[in-house]
């Protein structure tokens, strides 16, 4: 807070905006994306029973097309592995970390079904083309077959076990 807090001045209600942390990882992206989708298709499925919750739905998978967008274009390396922090305009932690790579798999993954033409989310198609977010998941796919992070056959399972719920 600003100050210390009391429940009766109003004045410090507010955060100090030099305490907060600014720096994106992967997984927040990621996770919050993923959150994004989920909830285009929950709009899809389970409450959409007006124009204005298909408008909800669109904009929530447009948000995670963004975030998917923005994942790509400030976090990815050149080995194709997505960076463990970025701050202020550039990337502050270059050491890919699995747990978050495996995060932008899921978000990607959760992204495809929406973006998905054969399944019934398919006017959701617009922010990115089916064959692009497949191209995202192969990519970091084979990154990740590559890297020194792939150590367990553990892994090799739950990798492809998220392939498989988004084709």
């Amino acid at each position: 807070f600003i100050r210390e807090w009391k429940a009766d001045d109003g004045a410090t209600w507010r955060w100090d905006p030099k305490s907060f942390d600014t720096t994106v990882t992967p997984q927040a992206y990621a996770w919050t994306a993923t959150k994004y989708s989920e909830w285009a298709k929950n709009f899809e499925n389970h409450t959409a029973s007006s124009a204005l919750d298909h408008f909800r739905g669109l904009m929530l998978n447009n948000l995670a097309a963004t975030a998917a967008g923005w994942m790509q274009q400030n976090l990815k390396l050149p080995n194709g592995l997505f960076a463990a922090a970025w701050k202020n305009g550039k990337i502050t932690d270059a050491a890919p970390k699995l747990d978050d790579q495996l995060a932008v798999l899921i978000a990607f993954g959760s992204l495809e079904t929406v973006a998905n033409p054969t399944n019934h989310f398919a006017w959701y198609t617009a922010p990115l083309p089916v064959a692009k977010v497949h191209g995202m998941e192969d990519q970091l796919f084979a990154a990740l077959r590559r890297s020194a992070l792939v150590k367990s056959p553990s892994f090799a399972d739950r990798a492809l076990g998220v392939q498989a719920l988004s084709w």
